[in-house]
């Protein structure tokens, strides 16, 4: 019980966040029409927590309209720990959102504050169910104490770490790969002023001297052409 209690500040902390959320805060993020993924990912963990059927983002926004947000869903997520279990799909999704380092909280709250509060909401919860299966009563044949439980969150923060190290290369991988496409445009550039200039000014006066020719009349050229020497062509 006291490891429970030790989450009743973070707990209270967040449902604090929660309810001081601004009306515009929460217009603003009804009003994405293609928000970002970030927003995605963390609305729709939301929504599996609460136990929604239907994900979607037009759903979504009714749970935060001002009515419903301010009147329901702050009450419901204050009991959210008190109202059971968690199903499989709801702690597989609490799991997959904590261990992705692109939704840490700082990250998220950059791209929406609300969904930086809801972030810290989703992190906590999942430090409350951990605490549920390190202290349920162990199936017969199986031990399950504090030893092991260290050791399985050791391997779930080891499995953080490598997704963050993955991440890190990706991001090296493509500086690297935009520095490349930086210099060969560069090149693609010197290239094209030291050729295609030069054509273009061919064809520019190309076609000047073709519009003065074909702009003088047909006899006035057929003169012009029968005193150079060349043939006439009949109309």
């Amino acid at each position: 019980q006291q490891m429970f209690d030790a989450l009743t500040p973070d707990l209270e902390e967040v449902f604090q966040l929660m309810e001081g959320l601004s009306k515009d805060e929460l217009a603003v993020l009804r009003s994405y029409d293609n928000p970002p993924q970030a927003v995605l990912d963390t609305i729709f963990t939301v929504m599996t927590i609460r136990g929604e059927t239907e994900l979607s983002w037009e759903g979504s926004k009714v749970l935060f309209s001002e009515t419903y947000y301010y009147t329901f869903f702050i009450s419901k997520a204050r009991g959210r720990h008190r109202y059971g279990e968690f199903t499989k799909e709801q702690a597989d999704a609490m799991a997959a959102y904590v261990m992705a380092p692109e939704l840490e909280h700082a990250t998220v709250s950059l791209v929406s504050r609300p969904c930086g509060v809801f972030s810290r909401w989703i992190a906590v919860l999942y430090q409350y169910y951990l605490l549920t299966v390190i202290t349920a009563p162990s199936p017969p044949g199986k031990v399950m104490n504090v030893a092991v439980a260290k050791e399985e969150l050791a391997k779930l923060r080891q499995e953080v770490q490598q997704k963050k190290q993955d991440i890190v290369g990706a991001e090296v991988t493509l500086q690297a790969l935009g520095d490349e496409l930086h210099q060969r445009l560069s090149d693609l550039r010197v290239k094209y002023d030291d050729t295609m200039i030069p054509l273009q000014e061919m064809f520019f006066e190309s076609n000047r001297k073709f519009n003065e020719t074909y702009a003088i009349p047909r006899k006035e050229r057929d003169a012009r052409r029968a005193a150079a020497g060349g043939d006439v062509y009949d109309e």
